[in-house]
């Protein structure tokens, strides 16, 4: 344990080592124990994070359906050369989704701890896991339109780019967060959050 008794109860191993010649190493948890620690990032902090990815989650496949209406009718306007109504297109569809989407994001962001206390319980309110990835969902949302659109135009290398510099970047933001001693869900969260939400929202 990480207290004054697990302290000594080391440094006597290290003792005992030593005349025996053997060399010890500490294993000090990061919270009161091992067990919480599991806790922290096991079974438990997945179960956590599951519910609030969920939510997420729902609200952006809402987003991307919407969205898949502009593919037929940006193809359409692409084989006949009216280019400038496809930017036309993009412009009053984008802000159309915000109008849409961002209000339900806004709710989640702030009443989210509430949402999950009344659906699953207080054990499973996440404090700002659900805030953290409601603003990563809000910077790639308003991007799904024109997603939509790229792939109406057969433009859909760019849409492969984008997802694998996103998959790439994401998997080392959770990798580096992974490696830090005081690693907890936020953490994690804030290196897979951030990374999409550039991906999705800027690049």
């Amino acid at each position: 344990d990480n207290d004054a008794a697990g302290h000594r109860a080391a440094a006597r191993l290290h003792e005992r080592g030593q005349e025996a010649g053997i060399e010890i190493r500490d294993l000090v948890p990061v919270h009161e124990d091992f067990i919480a620690d599991l806790c922290a990032l096991g079974p438990a902090a997945l179960a956590i994070f599951a519910r609030p990815r969920a939510l997420v989650h729902h609200l952006g496949v809402f987003s991307a359906k919407l969205a898949y209406v502009v593919s037929p009718a940006a193809s359409a306007l692409q084989s006949t050369g009216h280019h400038e109504e496809i930017r036309a297109l993009l412009l009053r569809v984008t802000r159309y989704a915000a109008y849409l989407a961002l209000p339900p994001v806004a709710v989640l962001a702030i009443l989210g701890d509430s949402i999950l206390t009344l659906w699953m319980g207080p054990n499973y309110a996440a404090g700002t896991v659900l805030l953290v990835l409601s603003m990563g969902l809000a910077a790639g949302i308003v991007h799904d339109p024109l997603r939509r659109i790229l792939a109406g135009i057969n433009a859909h290398g760019v849409l492969s780019v984008t997802r694998i510099i996103a998959a790439t970047v994401a998997i080392t933001g959770v990798w580096f967060a992974l490696r830090r001693a005081d690693v907890d869900l936020l953490t994690v969260c804030l290196g897979l959050v951030v990374a999409c939400a550039f991906c999705g929202g800027v690049v």
